[in-house]
């Protein structure tokens, strides 16, 4: 686990899995470590709420069009599809447009192999939210404080550790705010305990840098992490499986072994669909590893269902979803890893069969100069059912094995 202050910290590696977990397929979205930088960056891929806010006459007429379709962009990583909707809104004085703006041209440093550049464009992004912070409404602007406080980091990151230390109070105090604004983000929740993590997790050499630059240091406490992360956890279940993990930590951190182990065992379950969650994955692996927890056991066991959300009889399970690239991944990776290649394998030959089936049918009745009204009608009921049959084996698959 990193300590502070190099928490923040953005990796692109992806990291090697063990060797049975490595049968995972590409993911769409960059590599996020899981420190509070990684943490702060989970906003990039969750829609901004919307509070109720007054007539803004620096909106344009189609608003809310440009941010439904932007932010469905961004939850997507089409960055330069999102980037090229806002770009042109850059000296405007929504404040709702511009950290959006901020937000992609965040990313797009992110992605940029140039340090130069990525320096750049970060720069860049950090003076759209600020004027988004300038240029928002009495009541405030969430996105704004939320975004200002990561980009704020991501500068201290670029002028060095002292700059970061003495820019922390700076974020905590616009991730208050925001929470202020909409207290019902549960990502913000998280950033703040990673925040508190941080500081109760600081190491004596780094402590005594914070002395030197503020006198009296930041201090946190593990309850204080435990408090942030459950709530975020009370507001969205299972939203994020480094919520979960990081939950696990501090009990760990706080001797309570037992509830560590559980939320582990949680995290290591939760479905695999970001790079950042593979990385998770692999890290609940490890830990469960070390406290001598066998493979077939994880494979065996469900994990628990969040409190006051048992599942009914027949009820798909919260974690049944699909990703952009792989249009049949289902539920959590232990589950994938032991059903999805099989199921669409056993899928695609029964349709291949159903076809092949067809064709000599349709070549016997050309051959005695039948209808092609006839092939038509085979070919529709061949793809027809095969459709059905790999939905239901699908669904039957998820429902009774997973």
């Amino acid at each position: 686990m990193y300590k502070w202050p190099i928490f923040f910290r953005i990796a692109r590696d992806t990291l090697k899995l063990t060797p049975r977990l490595q049968q995972y397929g590409k993911f769409t979205r960059r590599v996020l470590a899981t420190g509070l930088s990684s943490s702060l960056a989970l906003s990039l891929f969750s829609s901004a709420p919307q509070p109720e806010q007054a007539a803004d006459t620096s909106r344009p007429k189609n608003f809310d069009i440009i941010v439904r379709e932007t932010d469905a962009l961004y939850d997507s990583y089409l960055i330069d599809n999102a980037y090229n909707i806002l770009k042109k809104f850059a000296g405007s004085d929504c404040s709702e447009l511009l950290w959006r703006l901020a937000r992609v041209v965040c990313e797009k440093a992110k992605l940029s192999k140039d340090e130069s550049e990525r320096k750049r464009l970060m720069y860049e992004a950090y003076a759209l939210v600020q004027k988004a912070i300038e240029k928002e409404p009495k009541e405030g602007c969430f996105g704004a404080h939320k975004w200002y406080a990561i980009l704020l980091d991501y500068i201290g990151e670029i002028e060095g550790n002292k700059s970061r230390i003495q820019k922390s109070y700076e974020v905590k105090e616009h991730l208050e705010r925001a929470l202020q604004i909409c207290s019902s983000d549960a990502t913000t929740w998280h950033i703040l305990g990673i925040w508190h993590f941080s500081f109760a997790d600081m190491g004596y050499a780094t402590r005594l840098v914070a002395k030197a630059i503020f006198g009296t240091p930041p201090t946190s406490t593990y309850e204080n992490a435990l408090h942030y992360f459950l709530k975020a956890e009370e507001i969205s279940p299972r939203f994020y499986s480094t919520n979960t993990y990081y939950i696990g930590e501090t009990y760990e951190k706080m001797g309570n072994r037992e509830e560590a182990m559980k939320y582990y065992k949680d995290a290591f379950r939760m479905s695999v669909v970001t790079a950042d969650d593979r990385i998770i994955h692999q890290k609940a692996h490890e830990k469960l590893r070390k406290a001598g927890v066998k493979d077939s056991e994880l494979l065996q066991k469900e994990m628990s269902p969040p409190a006051g959300k048992e599942p009914k009889v027949n009820e798909l399970p919260p974690n049944f979803s699909f990703t952009r690239d792989d249009p049949f991944y289902f539920g959590p990776a232990t589950c994938n890893l032991m059903h999805y290649t099989p199921a669409a394998y056993m899928a695609g030959f029964v349709e291949m069969v159903m076809l092949l089936g067809g064709s000599l049918w349709f070549w016997q009745l050309h051959s005695v100069n039948q209808s092609m009204d006839t092939w038509v009608v085979l070919c529709m009921f061949a793809l027809t059912a095969g459709g059905l049959f790999t939905t239901a084996l699908m669904v039957e698959l998820k429902m009774k094995k997973c």
